[in-house]
């Protein structure tokens, strides 16, 4: 009860960036939290689920053995080293979820459905009832991201998780280094786009507290990319009256060529802090933006 207005706090972030949430056999875990909402008469933002357990089920019906997270993690190869504790288990069920879609994408599916628990006409999508087949992903657009942990800032569990990016690559805090080096994110691009050609693809990163002045470059691949366009994160400021914000995304072209199939890194470094600057530049989001759809006029 003490954490239920975290959740719904961490919701309705989620909601605002129309982002799926993932829960591992989720008629299960869902309803409690609703339930626990309406008696402590919260309302919880609606957000579409993810539920891998369903979309496993789906794709291999006949498989024999238990369902458990942590056997269909095993027969997707994916990691689980403390079964049952939450994190552990809510960031395997991320990475069990990016498995089967991309397993299946790469098989030539024919469509796979995804549990929709909380979605209803308007936030019910296609790419979150199809996944997998040349037929419901090509040329659509697409954002690969890197797995983000959730760090508690309240609470007796408040820190935890802040330093183990075993459970997230992001956030994560960018320093001055005697070597000049930094944190280093792995995106995996299911796709190749060599039947249809997107029209644009994009990296781009979150910096919360990043100010003009600050220096960081940025690594595809082992490469270092060139001046990145920043543009300010105004989530929080729709009326738009002011030119800055607190975090700003940088945005760098990526050439077709060098964004295909198969894993990336994406290496920050932080060469130079603003000098009146104290506080610390977070990494908080990683992102490969795939856009095949013509601009809106």
């Amino acid at each position: 009860a003490d954490a239920l207005p975290q959740l719904v706090d961490l919701l309705g972030r989620i909601a605002d960036r129309a982002l799926p949430l993932v829960i591992y056999n989720a008629p299960f875990d869902w309803p409690l939290l609703i339930a626990e909402a309406r008696r402590a008469n919260v309302a919880v933002p609606q957000v579409p689920i993810i539920d891998p357990l369903v979309c496993d089920r789906a794709m291999d019906r006949f498989r024999s053995g238990r369902r458990r997270l942590a056997d269909v993690a095993q027969h997707y190869g994916c990691r689980l080293d403390h079964a049952h504790d939450a994190k552990a288990d809510a960031v395997a069920a991320v990475a069990l979820t990016r498995a089967i879609a991309s397993r299946y994408h790469r098989g030539g599916a024919t469509g796979i459905y995804v549990f929709n628990w909380h979605g209803d006409r308007n936030t019910r999508r296609e790419l979150l009832t199809q996944i997998g087949a040349v037929e419901t992903l090509q040329a659509t657009d697409k954002v690969y991201a890197a797995t983000h942990r959730v760090i508690l800032r309240e609470g007796a569990w408040r820190g935890a998780y802040r330093r183990d990016r075993i459970y997230g690559e992001v956030p994560v805090t960018l320093v001055e280094t005697l070597t000049g080096d930094g944190p280093t994110v792995v995106l995996e691009v299911a796709e190749d786009f060599a039947s249809e050609s997107p029209r644009q693809v994009e990296l781009r990163l979150r910096l919360d507290q990043w100010v003009r002045g600050d220096v960081v470059d940025v690594y595809w691949d082992g490469e270092k990319l060139g001046d990145a366009e920043v543009r300010y994160c105004r989530a929080g400021d729709p009326n738009g009256i002011s030119e800055v914000s607190a975090a700003a995304w940088l945005h760098f072209a990526i050439p077709l060529g060098q964004a295909g199939r198969g894993r990336h890194t994406v290496r920050a470094v932080l060469v130079k802090r603003h000098p009146r600057i104290a506080c610390d530049i977070l990494l908080t989001d990683v992102e490969l933006l795939v856009r095949y759809a013509a601009k809106e006029s």
